[in-house]
């Protein structure tokens, strides 16, 4: 029996122009999965520099828990220390940040505003403290806002 051209191109399997198509298909598909895992890796990077920026602030913040406990005098010296913001390095001192406090308020009916007070006769527990943080991420330098709140361990 005899097979004409056509079965007898089917039998040979797979055509150039195939194979082509097939392997442009399978480019595209591993281009969008290298572009979405760069991305992540970005963010990756750019979120642990921002957790390491809260964290420090966080460590520079805690003499203003321990200050509040000595007395408005103690506490508003040691708020001071943060006037035009507090650069501190970090990560083995190749990270720099800039800690700049942006609002401490107590809780009573009608705020103390700490940061402009002369020195507060007194203040209500828990003690509000807004902080600015600057730091350098991947894409540049970049500006984490965290509020830290404690009960003050005064008298």
């Amino acid at each position: 029996m005899k097979q004409t051209f056509r079965q007898q191109m089917k039998e040979q399997g797979f055509t150039l122009i195939e194979i082509l198509v097939a392997l442009l298909i399978f480019a595209i598909g591993a281009l969008g999965i290298a572009q979405v895992t760069g991305n992540a890796i970005v963010t990756s990077v750019d979120n642990n520099a921002r957790a390491m920026a809260l964290n420090i602030a966080s460590q520079q913040l805690e003499p203003l828990y321990l200050a509040a406990g000595n007395g408005n005098a103690a506490f508003k010296a040691a708020l001071n220390s943060f006037n035009g913001g507090r650069v501190v390095s970090g990560n083995a001192n190749r990270d720099s940040y800039t800690i700049t406090i942006l609002q401490a308020q107590d809780s009573s009916p009608a705020p103390v505003n700490l940061l402009t007070s002369a020195t507060p006769a007194s203040w209500v527990s828990p003690l509000t403290i807004a902080a600015s943080i600057t730091y350098v991420g991947r894409s540049g330098t970049k500006t984490a806002n965290a509020s830290f709140t404690f009960i003050s361990p005064g008298p």
